[in-house]
């Protein structure tokens, strides 16, 4: 006799690839987008700034993708390890990028 036991979370792996590769692609296509519309935009502005447009938007980008992910992991028991690891390495890669950039603009003003 099988018993079926729902484990939820804690049996679920996380690292799973299907789940990471899932983050990362949904974590890219964010990014490429947001640089896209953002690069049209610094592009359309007097002067132009396209770098600092697609830079911009890349990161609000991600950050709209990392809290769509965020809330897909609350609702969708089916995708919740690939919504939650979207929202983790998204959140994650935002803040290393916040720091990484604090620390090159404290370094160009010294």
């Amino acid at each position: 006799m099988t018993r079926h036991r729902d484990r939820g979370l804690a049996y679920a792996n996380p690292a799973n690839g299907s789940a990471i590769g899932s983050a990362l692609g949904y974590l890219g296509l964010g990014a490429g987008i947001g640089a896209g519309v953002g690069a049209l935009g610094g592009a359309l502005s007097k002067p132009p700034e396209v770098l600092g447009g697609a830079v911009a938007g890349g990161s609000v980008g991600v950050g709209v993708t990392a809290l769509g992910g965020f809330i897909v992991g609350l609702v969708s028991v089916k995708n919740r390890n690939a919504g939650f690891a979207t929202a983790g390495i998204g959140l994650g890669g935002l803040i290393l990028i916040n720091l990484a950039s604090n620390i090159a603009s404290n370094a160009t003003h010294a």
